[in-house]
């Protein structure tokens, strides 16, 4: 009669290694980094209403104690439409959202000369984003 055994091995068991001297080890694989994104405040405007205003102070109040006359600097990031008037239409809106963050930086104490305002295009499909840095 024969006898066959088999042992299965499952594919997360440790099995062990075997060192040799000298080897220098093999490099091992690392994904991408995430962008950096050491904003203040990300505002994703990608619903009707977008409440941002509690944040914005709170974050305006924490940077005051410890760095008081900081500058902010207000990134608008502005997505393509489909056509020029969806493209017009984006726009105007995003101005909108722009201003009112404007605003209401100002309300928390912010003086205008400590805003400085950026825009770029976005992704096509993504929403507008404003990002708060402080400087």
């Amino acid at each position: 009669a024969l006898f066959v055994s088999c042992v299965a091995v499952p594919a997360f068991a440790d099995i062990g290694h075997v060192d040799v001297i000298n080897r220098q080890p093999e490099p091992q694989y690392q994904p991408p980094a995430a962008p950096k994104d050491d904003a203040l405040l990300t505002i994703r405007f990608n619903r009707n209403f977008v409440y941002f205003q509690q944040a914005l102070k709170e974050g305006v109040a924490s940077t005051q104690k410890i760095k008081p006359g900081a500058e902010y600097r207000v990134v608008s990031t502005i997505p393509p439409g489909d056509s020029a008037s969806q493209t017009q239409r984006n726009g105007q809106k995003a101005q909108a959202n722009l201003q009112s963050v404007l605003q209401e930086l100002q309300a928390d104490g912010v003086s205008q000369s400590q805003i400085h305002i950026e825009t770029s295009t976005g992704q096509h499909g993504d929403p507008q984003v404003i990002q708060i840095f402080v400087k």
